[in-house]
């Protein structure tokens, strides 16, 4: 089964990052019996839970017991962003802590001074994004759904809250968490890698936040990109392309 929207093992994260992490996922902590890729696992099963069991909700109970306009004040995307976006930055794109020593990376100034800072390389609302596309995808799969270019999420939890899946509801959205956590996330880890930049390199006015690729594009909101754009802005910061515009070179990280 194809679990990725991406070729994430072409990518230069990936391949920068793969010795590091591997290292780190089969980790056992002091004092713990169980590794750190263990860990993460139940984390993200349970987070991807929790997300499903709300847009659920959205399609099952919201109509008899809320307004839509109440629920549009959370869902709706406003400007740029919408508090469902925010809460999917938090629920997944803070989740795994990779910070640069466990990645191993570095800008050649970040290993040079001591005002620095941690950066998410693609950003923890992408992140946030991406997993999300990543489980709709999948839950799709599992429901037998064609893939069709827009509204898909609307279409798969519409689906998901239909009688004839009352008995068993729950039991799909665990069974594709449950792979994901299983079988994608080892796999795709080097997404929420983070690098040591230095302080300035780090400014918004050097290095493009969001789905910009460079700072002297106009900011763009989700709903002004469609989804093979998107994936195609992931693919470029996986490679290091807006890096490459603020003029950022990635070096290995050298510790003090």
């Amino acid at each position: 089964m194809e679990r990725n929207l991406i070729k994430i093992e072409e990518t230069k994260v990936y391949k920068k990052t793969y010795e590091k992490l591997k290292i780190f996922w089969n980790k056992v902590p002091a004092n713990k019996s169980v590794t750190n890729g263990e860990v993460l696992q139940y984390q993200f099963c349970l987070n991807l839970v929790q997300y499903a069991v709300g847009k659920y909700y959205d399609w099952k109970r919201v109509p008899k017991f809320h307004k839509q306009e109440a629920m549009d004040a959370y869902r709706k995307t406003n400007r740029t962003s919408s508090r469902a976006f925010q809460f999917q930055r938090l629920l997944f794109g803070y989740r795994v802590g990779l910070s640069p020593f466990k990645t191993g990376l570095s800008s050649k100034n970040g290993n040079k001074i001591k005002e620095t800072a941690d950066d998410h390389i693609i950003g923890s609302s992408i992140i946030g994004y991406y997993v999300v596309k990543t489980f709709n995808n999948r839950l799709r799969i599992e429901l037998g759904l064609t893939k069709r270019k827009n509204k898909t999420s609307q279409r798969i939890f519409k689906t998901l809250a239909e009688k004839k899946y009352d008995k068993n509801w729950f039991e799909i959205i665990f069974t594709c968490a449950e792979d994901l956590s299983k079988n994608w996330l080892k796999d795709n880890l080097c997404l929420w890698s983070q690098c040591r930049l230095s302080r300035y390199e780090h400014q918004s006015t050097n290095l493009p936040r969001g789905w910009l690729m460079d700072v002297k594009e106009i900011k763009k909101s989700t709903n002004d990109l469609n989804e093979e754009e998107k994936l195609e802005i992931i693919r470029k910061k996986l490679n290091f392309i807006h890096y490459d515009n603020a003029k950022i070179k990635v070096v290995e990280y050298k510790s003090d």
